[in-house]
């Protein structure tokens, strides 16, 4: 009976964790898993690597969140390099609630067609279609239990803890999205103005959520928009806006971030800039681009700590830091669209 209830309470605040879903705080650079229709833009073979984590060690909903994406384009060869499909693999783990114990992990593939309104590419529209499997299970590897301490020595990990049954589902899992792209010039260096405007649907099929016969995972919409808008010489600003639905719920993001080229190549572009997450939190980012590599850090000041309430609020996040990498293999030498912020 003991170990029942310890479990149940374990159970419960795994779920409360989960209440609000996790997401990556610099959304542009995990664009595969924000919006399957950006496979179908990214101009070069790439790779992105996302890495967030709680500052504390509360119990906040989010310990972990990892992405990993590859993306390659399949190009249409005329007068100029032009976009006309792309496929992608994304894989996202999830570690939320009481020591990390309720664990998702998605392993997903994404394809998308690309339909061109110009000779020059400069506007395209991305149908993409994103299939795979999500994961959910309780993992009570790291827990600790009564039955482990010592009298004499303290936590002893000799002794044997409690056993529970294994808590593992696994569910097929479908996302659907497009993108509009637009730029004046299809050289990122000598374009003025861009625009990016994109829809999405995740979970379209409502995959089990795993524990519960009943529990499925909701219905997302998510919208995002950004455009680049050159200021003068070698600067540029990125308004940006990111909007999730879930389940009568509406969660608003807006944010600007301000780049500049450097160096007698412009090879690298720096970036600064922040989100606002409407009665949440701020966000604040910094960033580099220098040839084929991207770097980029967050802090996630979130409303647990904006508001310092003195009632714990469980569905709120710790505060939080972010890391991006990213990587093009260029294998052959053309001029690429860059109509994205950095993040």
């Amino acid at each position: 009976m003991k170990k029942d209830l310890i479990f149940i309470f374990f159970l419960v605040i795994s779920f409360l964790g989960r209440a609000q879903e996790s997401q990556f705080s610099q959304f542009f650079a995990s664009s595969a898993y924000l919006n399957p229709g950006f496979v179908g833009l990214e101009p070069t073979t790439s790779l992105a690597i996302n890495h967030k984590s709680a500052v504390t060690d509360g119990e906040g909903a989010l310990k972990e969140l990892s992405h990993v994406s590859v993306i390659h384009p399949i190009h249409k060869l005329t007068s100029f390099v032009s976009q006309s499909a792309g496929v992608g693999a994304t894989f996202v783990q999830e570690m939320s609630g009481y020591e990390g114990i309720y664990q998702t992990t998605q392993m997903l593939l994404a394809g998308a067609y690309v339909i061109r309104f110009d000779y020059e590419g400069k506007k395209l529209l991305s149908f993409g279609l994103q299939g795979g499997i999500v994961q959910t299970r309780i993992n009570t590897d790291d827990l600790r239990y009564g039955s482990q301490y010592n009298p004499y020595i303290g936590y002893d990990n000799t002794l044997a803890g409690e056993e529970f049954e294994s808590y593992n589902h696994i569910a097929p899992v479908f996302n659907y999205g497009m993108v509009y792209s637009y730029t004046d010039h299809h050289n990122p260096i000598l374009s003025q103005n861009s625009m990016t405007v994109g829809v999405s649907i995740h979970n379209i099929n409502k995959p089990r959520d795993g524990f519960m016969s009943n529990e499925r995972r909701p219905v997302q919409l998510k919208a995002v928009a950004t455009a680049r808008k050159k200021t003068c010489a070698y600067y540029f600003l990125h308004p940006s806006a990111y909007v999730l639905y879930v389940k009568g719920s509406y969660q608003i993001n807006g944010g600007l971030y301000l780049s500049r080229y450097v160096g007698a190549q412009l090879n690298t572009l720096l970036q600064i800039g922040s989100w606002y997450r409407h009665n949440d939190s701020f966000i604040f980012l910094a960033g580099m681009r220098y040839q084929n590599w991207k770097v980029g850090f967050s802090f996630d000041l979130n409303s647990k700590a904006i508001n310092q309430n003195e009632v714990l609020n469980i569905q709120t996040f710790d505060p939080t830091v972010e890391i991006s990498f990213g990587y093009s293999f260029s294998f052959k030498d053309k001029l690429v669209r860059a109509t994205n912020p950095l993040f």
